[in-house]
Parts: C-alpha cells; structure tokens; sequence
C-alpha cells in the first residue's frame, strides 16, 4: 500500500485509540470502567446489521432449498417428467447464473478508479497518486461485504477463481492485462453498495484523497459472463450422510 495511505490508517488508528479513552464509560461487573468511543458503538452496529441480514438471507437459501426438493420429490412421485425437466433447466441456470457463466443484468453502482492528475505535494511519493492492485482489491472486498451480486472490472466479470495482480502501470484480472481508468460495476442493493463506498472512513473516501475515484448509482447494469476456466482439483462434493 502507498506510503502516505498507511500514514492517514495510523492517523486514524490513533484517533481511534484516543477517542476509547476520551469517551463514554459503561460499568463492568469488576466495578473497573470501560471506555468505548459512539463510533466505535456505530462500527460495531453496522456490522450486527451486516450479519443479521447475512443470516436471513441464508435463511431464506435454506427454506428456497427445502421447497425445491419438494418439488422435486412431489414431481417424481407423480412420474410427470416435463415439468421435471423444466424444473432442472431452471435451477441448471440458476446456478449458472450463480457462477457467473452467463451475463447478467440488474441495479447497483459504478465505480471509476484512476491515477490522479494532479501536481505532487512537497515530499510526496508519486506512487501514492497511483492505482495499485491493492486499492482495487479493497473496494472489491467492500462491495462483496456489502452484498454485491455480481460485479466486473474493466468488462471483466469476477468470480471465486478471479485473481487481480498489479504488473507495471497495468493490472491482470483473469490473466488479461487492463490498463486504468478502472471501471467497477456491480449489481446489488444500490443503497447498501453506494453507502459502503462512499461512507465516512470508507476506503473510497480514504481512496479519494490520493487517486481518482467516483462512485454513481445506476440502473440496468450489464455485467458479462465469465469465460474462463472453472478447474477445481482438490475438492469434491460430499455424500449424504458422510461425515469425516
């Protein structure tokens, strides 16, 4: 990470630190005092909600599962093979659409990274106007926490398998070169996706004060399909009932 960005973490480390101290107290059962900052109370907030609604939607996985064997159970039992069939076809492209094997479309942000244009400050390290593998990795990380469905950077789409290096004044995504300005686009809940870029101590903000970095909702996002290959060696698919 750039010099001067780690400098701005430990800057905001230390006010973290300090407003622990500074803040309000609660009474633990010892009789000691704890001290815990209101954003520090805000962060820990917002990552309750962030599971509470991980958990419903797996949840909700979970119950979408049980009816579709169900159905399928109910369909088999009634010999009525085309609507078995179709049934198949249907959860086949589910999951295709689940690993990214066919282009997709729905609401949610774009985002523009790019290296700055303008002039150094006195000691500044140009590298710090740069975009590195790592300031695209981070933002990638936050849309995903933040229930991106699908996303793509520079038209290339991003699945489990994506990897993203940096190689010069280029970056690799997929093993493809691609060249900044950056363009991320993501489908999700546009609301939860704009706030997780653009929120105070985001790493878009943080990202903001050394590069180029917008962030814009938009509708009927179009992301591709990923093309290339899914190659898994060392893992297989777990009987019924079998245990280690």
């Amino acid at each position: 990470m750039k010099s001067l960005k780690k400098g701005t973490a430990a800057v905001l480390l230390v006010a973290l630190a300090a407003g622990i101290m500074l803040s309000t107290q609660m009474g633990m059962p010892t009789g000691e005092k704890l001290y815990v900052s209101a954003k520090a109370l805000d962060d820990m907030k917002v990552l309750i909600d962030s599971e509470k609604e991980s958990i419903r939607r797996t949840e909700l996985q979970i119950e979408d599962a049980k009816k579709q064997i169900d159905d399928f159970e109910a369909l088999s039992a009634d010999d009525n093979t085309e609507e078995l069939i179709a049934s198949g076809k249907a959860e086949l492209n589910y999951y295709r659409m689940a690993s990214g094997r066919v282009p997709v479309k729905g609401d949610g942000v774009k985002i523009v990274i790019a290296d700055s244009e303008r002039d150094l400050f006195e000691g500044e390290n140009v590298n710090d106007l740069l975009v590195h593998d790592i300031d695209v990795l981070m933002i990638l990380n936050d849309l995903l926490t933040a229930g991106a469905e699908a996303v793509s950077i520079n038209g290339h789409r991003v699945v489990d398998m994506s990897a993203i290096t940096c190689s010069g004044y280029t970056i690799r995504i997929n093993g493809i070169f691609t060249a900044n300005p950056f363009v991320i686009r993501a489908i999700g809940d546009p609301g939860r996706l704009y706030g997780a870029m653009m929120a105070p101590g985001s790493n878009g903000l943080i990202l903001k004060e050394f590069v180029r970095f917008e962030c814009t909702v938009e509708e009927d996002i179009e992301i591709p399909a990923y093309t290339g290959p899914l190659s898994y060696k060392y893992m297989t698919i777990t009987k019924e009932g079998e245990t280690n």
